[in-house]
């Protein structure tokens, strides 16, 4: 029992800063809303949802090509290709900024 109390705890604290993190995401967005609300009213409100909307599909594409990225340059890296790590980090960007002027 013991034993088992002690893993859980374990594994809280391994998330607790995530939870934070998340929890103080929802508290801003809360009270941006409000303030958003009290100055523009229920459009201003609707217009803020779809701009921070689109932003978080826009982070995710960034993220998602960085992540796809990563693995490629840390294996060149790990290989000693600096060549390569070079030619694959020049071409992140140009695909980084090729969407940023399609989202643009």
């Amino acid at each position: 029992m013991e034993k088992t109390v002690i893993q859980t705890i374990s594994c809280c604290q391994l998330g607790v800063s995530a939870f934070v993190g998340e929890l103080s995401s929802g508290v801003i967005a809360i009270v941006f809303n409000f303030l958003i609300l009290g100055i523009a009213g229920n459009v201003g409100v609707a217009a803020y949802g779809v701009v921070a909307n689109l932003s978080i599909v826009a982070f995710a594409i960034f993220n998602g090509l960085a992540q796809g990225a990563q693995p490629l340059i840390s294996e060149s890296y790990g290989k000693g290709q600096p060549i390569q790590i070079k030619k694959l980090l020049k071409w992140s960007l140009l695909v980084c900024l090729a969407v940023e002027a399609l989202i643009h």
